[in-house]
């Protein structure tokens, strides 16, 4: 489906009275975030509305190939484009992307509200407009999905006065925003080469850190929660950079308030993600002159790529791989055989293995050297009309002139057809933690629905049942309420079930979150709705009235949670903050 897009970027506000100084960028990255969404946002150049202040001198940024004509950033322009576009029932069960970068800021008298500033914002006849204002127009529209991307400063003015936003109407319940803003309240935001936007298009145009592999159809996706998770870790590492320097000892953390995380923004072929590096360590080195380290996506299937180790030097066993999910298995004469699944998709990784004995194993003959052998085989004692990544090439292995035991690497599938078993694997996740979120992904950043959600019986907590996945690798994740999410990669073979148990953290909860759970009992799950009053008594409440609503489904929170106090009705709350 076609997609919709409104892209604004102002440099200059002439008529603001020195209130917003000049931007320098704003234009050049809006018109780089509109390339993208031409190009890999299946938007079409007649549903694009571009604003840049000042208008360049070729009002056509991209030629020829996209008639796209950009128009000046007035407040006129942007409320008309909004309601313009929101109004088209073509757009029904359609993506929106409200892109903004520029000048914004918070204000407000009882409540405080954001705001964007137009670029002929002058503090009297024309204001900033409230982003919560542009979130309900969205709400009251056709589409599907509103991504609204804010690349601005939310820091404390003076401002108590909004322009108005006509053209609101009902609530559409169906309508999901994105709420994806630069930074976290009463912070600015800052320019240059670590921006914001420009740390979000290097994600959406492919780093390797910010994609899922979607093995099927042999290519990367890029998916919301990836995206988010990746723009985190990269202003977190550059708060510790800047932390020495007085000036940025509050650097802006990005604000990814809501949408679901497996939702897709682009597809990217493999050759525009880069690989990443892989050393494997094996311990004790007495297993290295016999041992060999496989790379395989499903125990059950030819390995993508195999090693032997070489143990003098005793170097570690390097793999160059494309980001993705990997199973690392060691097989060492002697030594029990081990595998580790490994989520190589954030940076270069070392994993290291402690192979444990196994005196039972029978004593393994040398055999000589076949000087025929292919090179590039890893040793591989080649049937005629094999290859080293076939069923049949891994038959026998030959590893430091040490033969080993025949290997069928599908048997184990095979052995599941011939007696009519069922191929699929099932995956049940247990959790103490009574207010925690469980969910489940495949490879390709999808969320799998599962089966069966229960208690546990005598011990409280709660298991989810994930029944008839394919063989493959998993990643399984815990949302507490407060706190960071667990994560764990699960590997699971033909006809496997495994059962794992996830924990949060003892500690990490508030004071109020352990009082919801005393006082309202093991049977709250995330969906339920709870309210506090200012005396701190617990109730349940579909209506609350001058209670604040603590809405649950709301609660996993992936960074922390936060309390505020609101003056009007003088009730506690807790409110999804994403820090």
């Amino acid at each position: 489906m076609d997609h919709y897009a409104i892209v604004i970027g102002i440099d200059k506000y002439p008529l603001s009275g020195g209130k917003y100084l000049p931007l320098t960028g704003s234009t050049a990255v809006a018109t780089c975030f509109a390339e993208w969404l031409l190009r890999k946002g299946s938007v079409r150049p007649e549903n694009l509305r571009l604003l840049l202040s000042p208008v360049p001198a070729n009002p056509r940024p991209f030629g020829p190939e996209f008639d796209v004509v950009a128009v000046e950033a007035t407040v006129d322009q942007i409320l008309g484009a909004s309601q313009d576009i929101n109004s088209d029932r073509a757009t029904k069960g359609a993506r929106l992307y409200f892109y903004f970068v520029g000048h914004g800021h918070e204000g407000g008298l009882d409540e405080i509200y954001d705001a964007i500033a137009p670029a002929n914002y002058n503090g009297n006849s024309v204001l900033s407009i409230r982003v919560d204002k542009i979130t309900r127009l969205f709400k009251s529209g056709h589409f599907a999905e509103v991504f609204l991307i804010l690349d601005c400063c939310r820091n404390r003015t003076g401002d108590t006065e909004f322009q108005g936003v006509p053209g609101i109407g009902a609530e559409n319940s169906a309508v999901e925003i994105f709420d994806c803003r630069a930074t976290s309240r009463n912070r600015v935001s800052f320019g240059g080469v670590d921006s914001f936007s420009n740390v979000l298009l290097k994600g959406l145009k492919g780093d390797g850190r910010a994609v899922s592999l979607d093995r099927k159809n042999d290519r990367y996706l890029i998916r919301y929660g990836k995206l988010r998770e990746y723009v985190r870790t990269v202003f977190t590492k550059l708060q510790k950079q800047k932390s020495a320097d007085p000036l940025d000892s509050r650097y802006q953390q990005p604000n990814f308030r809501e949408g679901r995380d497996d939702a897709c923004l682009a597809a990217v072929s493999p050759d525009e993600v880069g690989k990443l590096r892989l050393d494997v360590v094996l311990a004790p080195k007495g297993a290295a002159p016999a041992s060999q380290v496989r790379v395989l996506v499903q125990e059950t299937k030819p390995p993508l790529d195999c090693k032997d180790h070489n143990p003098d030097p005793p170097p570690p066993v390097r793999f160059e791989l494309r980001p993705g999910w990997y199973i690392i298995q060691v097989i060492a004469h002697q030594f029990k055989k081990d595998s580790i699944p490994v989520d190589l998709s954030d940076d270069d990784q070392e994993v290291s293995f402690t192979l444990e004995p196994e005196p039972s194993q029978a004593p393994v003959r040398p055999a000589p050297r076949l000087p025929n052998s292919p090179k590039g085989t890893g040793g591989l004692l080649m049937p005629r009309g094999g290859s080293p990544h076939s069923e049949r090439g891994h038959r026998l292995r030959i590893v430091g002139n040490v033969l080993f035991r025949k290997i069928a690497m599908s048997r184990g599938l095979v052995q599941a057809r011939e007696e009519g078993k069922n191929e699929t694997a099932n995956l049940i996740i247990e959790t103490p933690n009574e207010l925690s979120t469980i969910e489940v992904f495949d490879e390709s950043g999808g969320r799998l629905a599962p089966k069966r959600v229960a208690s546990r019986p005598g011990v409280g907590g709660r298991r989810s049942e994930f029944l008839g996945l394919e063989p493959g690798i998993y990643k399984a994740c815990l949302l507490p309420p407060e706190g960071r999410r667990l994560e764990k990669l699960v590997s699971l073979g033909v006809s496997e079930q495994k059962t794992i148990t996830l924990e949060a953290p003892a500690g990490t909860e508030s004071p109020l979150t352990r009082e919801i759970i005393r006082a309202l009992g093991p049977q709250v799950r995330v969906a339920n709705h709870m309210a506090i009053d200012e005396r701190g008594v617990i109730s349940g409440a579909s209506t609350p009235s001058l209670l604040s609503v603590i809405c649950q489904s709301a609660a996993p929170n992936r960074t922390s949670a936060a309390h505020w106090w609101e003056s009007g009705s003088r009730t506690w709350g807790w409110k999804r903050f994403l820090v």
